[in-house]
């Protein structure tokens, strides 16, 4: 679609990350909730977490800890899932204030 510069001129873009500070999903406590803003991993470590359903725009709660801390029981998508530390280090999301119920 084309458009004139007169209209152009009038049009804002919104960088969606600009206001918002990243953590990391290993950083949540149990009942909080998070959405998935980019996975810092590269090769075979980011394709194994986006085969498991974590991509953008996810929202992932943790539900539990092992007694030790990990691994992390997180609910995304209608299910759940496990997954260490070390690689929940590698999910950056954006905290919501709410927590699971």
């Amino acid at each position: 679609m084309a458009l004139s510069s007169f209209y152009l001129t009038d049009i804002l873009i919104k960088n969606e990350q600009s206001e918002e500070t990243l953590s990391s999903l290993s950083d949540l406590a149990v009942g909080q909730t998070g959405v998935v803003r980019l996975i810092d991993g590269q090769g075979e470590i980011k394709r194994r977490l986006m085969d498991m359903g974590i991509t953008r725009g996810t929202s992932i709660a943790v539900h539990k800890l092992a007694p030790l801390g990990d691994p992390m029981e997180l609910h995304l998508r209608g299910y759940s899932l496990s997954l260490r530390k070390i690689d929940a280090e590698k999910i950056k999301i954006v905290t919501q204030n709410h927590k699971e119920k």
